[in-house]
């Protein structure tokens, strides 16, 4: 079993210890309307989907710019996809069939939307890399401890 880390500030180097928690009020990010000038139906779902997500939460007012990046680059990707997708092969520079062009555009536009995913916590593998739990969903071991209690009337746990 690891030994337990000193208190924040209370180690001899300053890069040993626990992290130090940040002081002051949390300020969340307020929600705000969909910034797309003229939003498909997918991208206005997704940008619901994010709002939604119990993540949105932890976000601060720094997280706005990254939150519009992320569905820009969503809405630039599935355009693409679309565009692409009705022609996947077109004649290249010589006349040899080739690969749409813009099934580049949506590969690159798709590594922006992932990598906004990881900042913002979308997804439970990058909620987890980020350190955030859900706490709604989680009960503590008080409330699991009480529930058992409650729920047996005999003493004897056999």
């Amino acid at each position: 079993m690891p030994r337990t880390k000193k208190a924040p500030g209370q180690a001899v180097d300053r890069r040993n210890g626990r992290r130090g928690e940040l002081e002051g009020q949390h300020v969340r990010l307020e929600r705000f309307g969909c910034p797309l000038q003229r939003p498909s139906a997918e991208a206005l779902q997704t940008w619901e989907m994010a709002w939604a997500d119990p993540v949105h939460e932890a976000w601060t007012p720094a997280d706005g710019p990254i939150l519009v990046r992320y569905i820009e680059h969503w809405e630039r990707a599935a355009k693409a996809a679309r565009r692409a997708d009705r022609k996947p092969v077109v004649p290249g520079s010589t006349g040899q069939p080739s690969e749409h062009p813009s099934y580049s555009t949506m590969g690159r536009s798709i590594a922006v939307v992932e990598k906004c995913e990881q900042l913002l916590g979308l997804g439970a593998l990058n909620r987890e890399k980020l350190g955030l739990t859900i706490s709604d969903r989680q009960k503590s071991l008080a409330e699991l401890n009480a529930a058992l209690e409650e729920g047996s009337g005999d003493d004897d746990p056999r």
